[in-house]
């Protein structure tokens, strides 16, 4: 029975390619198929046949939930993470944010601490209207100085302006960046991007870090107080 549901899926996928089948009908085919290796607990094979939609960038938050499942009996820590944080991301479930908190504790990794955090996840999802919220502010405080006659009490302005720009610059620098999670056992953060710089830290994977930057294959992070690199290949971009 095995060998006859790998088959299919094959067979699924080569019709699919040879006749031109609409893509999101070869998707439906492709996630019906794999829930139905995983109904049948043939779940290494499902991961294979969810992997190859998800690289396609076509998800469901029903089949991040199996892949989180089936990478966790695995003992695949980083993958776990990586679809649960994805899930997380499209769902805001607080049932999801807990197993996140707690699968962190469990193996002892760094970067989620307060990372689910109400307040945290709403300025994540309003992150563009806040900036635009707080530039118009900027815009109208410099209007006011420019036409309010009485200088003397413009220092309120003023301190308003600093407080506004300082906050506009907080926001922009800790949540615009891309969050990853490493994804081996033995992750190189370096100090410098070069397989030759000097090794910062030798991380476990499931950890997570927050790009900032790029330079060719390595990825410019923040990690602890520090600025490290880390080689793409070696971590998982959490982005939807």
């Amino acid at each position: 029975m095995k060998n006859l549901q790998t088959c299919l899926l094959k067979i699924i996928v080569t019709i699919s390619v040879l006749f031109g089948m609409p893509d999101n009908v070869k998707s439906q085919n492709k996630l019906a198929l794999a829930d139905s290796l995983f109904k049948a607990k043939q779940y290494t094979q499902s991961l294979t046949a969810y992997q190859s939609i998800f690289d396609e960038g076509k998800y469901t938050p029903a089949m991040l939930l199996k892949m989180a499942y089936i990478s966790e009996g695995l003992d695949k820590i980083g993958t776990t993470l990586y679809f649960l944080k994805i899930y997380s991301a499209l769902t805001h479930d607080d049932q999801v944010i807990k197993k996140i908190e707690e699968l962190a504790t469990k193996y002892s990794l760094t970067g989620y601490a307060n990372d689910s955090i109400p307040v945290q996840e709403w300025v994540k999802r309003s992150l563009p209207l806040l900036q635009i919220v707080l530039l118009l502010v900027i815009c109208i405080s410099f209007l006011i100085l420019l036409i309010w006659k009485n200088r003397q009490k413009s220092w309120g302005v003023l301190v308003l302006i600093l407080i506004t720009v300082s906050g506009l610059i907080y926001l922009t620098d800790f949540y615009s960046t891309t969050p990853i999670i490493t994804a081996h056992q033995h992750t190189y953060l370096m100090d410098a991007p070069s397989a030759g710089a000097h090794v910062s830290s030798i991380i476990s994977e499931g950890n997570l870090l927050r790009q900032i930057g790029q330079e060719d294959v390595w990825l410019k992070v923040r990690w602890l107080d520090g600025i490290v690199y880390v080689k793409e290949t070696d971590v998982l971009r959490i982005e939807l």
